[in-house]
């Protein structure tokens, strides 16, 4: 590190540290009943502070703070129109900073906010820096605004190479470092006419290698100004900043020098996609059944995109995590279920958030309507066989994860030994406290010889009463067992999710030709004639009339190729 820099260093933290320790001065109220006020931010800093000499004193004066206003804030917990309220500022006054070049500073004097402006009567030293900071009296204060150095005797006389007022660093390849060199040199010819000179550099990317050094007449000192396209992340963009030379020569105190660079073939910004920003379940689906969607997140960025999902609602549920994390051109899959319990509108949202620089938040509204009075037309009846199991408690420890799931994979493999069915048959299994409470489905099968949900469970009934044979020798003794099957019927649905008649033969995801056969075998029935059936009574719609006609092919032919997206669910939940 540079004997200039380290000086720089040493001057801020020292600035800091007299800050804290320095006990701040009451001020005056500004308004008729001003206070601060109380938080924990300190005020914005500062712009613009110049410092000139006459008549031996030093003038400071500086732009107010942007936090310097007057506004209105509660006197007490009512924040209504019809509370108390009193004008407070974040800024109660400035604190005036004189430090020596490559020394400590120290509190010289204080203003009143609203004030730009002070005096030092009594400047000590031969190069003095000026800085100003913003106190809300609360022990929060800005960072400092610095002029530029002060030569109280002879000042030296700056020389810059190259004299620009622009540095375009051109195009910038990623992970390229790109350098300007500026030379500074004191040409005075005057005994101990030093030039101080301070360095500062703003805008992304850009760096400057000095801060502070002092130079003797005759001699130089070089600065390296640089932009590097990885401190950016190597984002494509066009890329600005400025260099800021402070010196004490009164001919050049301060000098601004534009700088610039881009970034053409670089990497783009995480860029989120969503595919769907609304999600409508069924106006119809029926309570204690169960939905499925998708939402589909895209990463259509360079750089990874990041980020959080939270699911709100009733009655809606998803097992894809809490977490966003996506490389470039990656997609990830949100499953979302909607299982209604009760009659009803429901709503809810899926929150994505991310590091998305345009779209840091992306919500996505789900509804559903959940109904018992599904039955009808269109509808499919079925039974959803579930059983409850209550085991002895032998001192689980439920707040184990593993534990838990290695207990559920047993109970899992013993009723399917058990039950002389195949282990993926039981499903949604959920164990609870109070004892040891297992919930879980037995589904169907079309495999020949295995036994149905209904034969299932009521062999389970039978091998629970029995008292004399350890049914679950793995597992704890089982106490008693409940059948908690539900009657409910299935509603093909679109990705819309509105209803989708005619699905007849369940051959295809679709409504297809294998429906028009069979919906051709039986057109021109009525209910008094043999072979009628009022599953293909589809039309009207509330009130099947009772003949298979016209009525029934034309709302045939409106559902003709349309896709059931949750044919999969309803053939599973008959075992088809």
């Amino acid at each position: 590190m540079s004997r200039g820099k380290q000086g720089v260093f040493t001057f801020v933290a020292a600035l800091a540290t007299v800050a804290t320790m320095a006990v701040a001065p009451a001020f005056a109220a500004t308004t008729s009943d001003g206070v601060a006020a109380t938080d924990d931010r300190a005020p914005d800093p500062v712009s613009n502070v110049q410092r000139s000499l006459s008549g031996g004193q030093v003038t400071v004066t500086w732009d107010l703070s942007p936090s310097d206003f007057v506004r209105q804030s509660p006197a007490g917990s009512d924040f209504t129109a019809g509370g108390t309220f009193v004008n407070v500022n974040d800024v109660v006054g400035y604190n005036v900073w004189r430090a020596e070049s490559g020394l400590d500073a120290e509190l010289v004097g204080t203003a009143l906010s609203g004030e730009t402006t002070f005096t030092d009567a009594v400047p000590v030293g031969s190069v003095l820096i000026y800085s100003v900071t913003a106190d809300d009296g609360a022990g929060n204060e800005s960072a400092p605004g610095a002029a530029a150095p002060l030569s109280l005797g002879a000042a030296g006389e700056a020389q810059i190479t190259p004299d620009v007022s622009a540095v375009d660093f051109g195009v910038v390849a990623i992970d390229e470092v790109v350098t300007e060199s500026f030379v500074i040199e004191n040409i005075s010819t005057t005994a101990n006419a030093g030039l101080t000179v301070a360095l500062s550099v703003s805008g992304p990317g850009f760096a400057v290698s000095s801060s502070q050094f002092d130079i003797a007449p005759g001699a130089s000192n070089s600065a390296d100004v640089s932009f590097a396209a990885v401190d950016v992340g190597n984002l494509d963009g066009a890329y600005v900043g400025t260099l800021t030379i402070k010196t004490n020569d009164p001919n050049a105190g301060e000098i601004a020098i534009d700088l610039s660079a881009d970034i053409t073939n670089g990497l783009t910004a995480p860029d989120i996609n969503v595919s769907a920003l609304v999600v409508a379940f069924s106006q119809k689906q029926p309570i204690n059944t169960t939905a499925t969607k998708q939402i589909t997140v895209e990463n259509l960025g360079g750089q990874p995109l990041s980020g959080s999902l939270t699911l709100s609602g009733a009655a809606f549920a998803t097992s894809a995590g809490s977490t966003v994390d996506l490389a470039e051109g990656e997609s990830q899959t949100i499953e979302v279920t909607f299982t209604p319990t009760a009659d009803g509108d429901f709503s809810g949202s899926v929150v994505i958030a991310t590091n998305d620089p345009d779209e840091a938040v992306v919500t996505v509204s789900l509804t559903g309507r959940g109904t018992s009075d599904v039955g009808g037309t269109g509808t499919i009846p079925a039974t959803i066989t579930k059983a409850t199991v209550t085991f002895t408690d032998d001192g689980l420890d439920f707040a184990d994860p593993v534990a838990v799931d290695n207990f559920i994979a047993q109970l899992i493999q013993d009723l399917a030994a058990l039950l002389g069915i195949d282990p993926s048959r039981i499903t949604d299994v959920v164990i609870t406290q109070g004892s040891i409470v297992a919930d879980f489905t037995i589904t169907p099968t079309d495999v020949a010889g295995e036994p149905t949900p209904v034969e299932a469970l009521a062999e389970l009934e039978a091998a629970v009463a029995d008292t004399t044979v350890d049914s679950f020798p793995s597992l704890p003794p089982a106490e008693a067992i409940v059948d908690a099957s539900v009657n409910v019927v299935l509603l093909p649905t679109s990705a819309a999710g509105e209803p989708v008649l005619g699905w007849f033969t369940r051959s295809e995801d679709l409504v297809g030709f294998n429906d028009f056969f069979a919906f051709a075998d039986v057109f021109g029935l009525n209910s008094i004639d043999g072979g009628y059936s009022e599953v293909f009574d589809i039309a009207p719609v509330d009130a099947p009339d009772g003949t298979i006609g016209f009525d029934d092919f034309f709302t045939f032919a409106d559902n003709f190729g349309t896709e059931v997206a949750n044919a999969a669910d309803i053939r599973a939940a008959l075992g088809e």
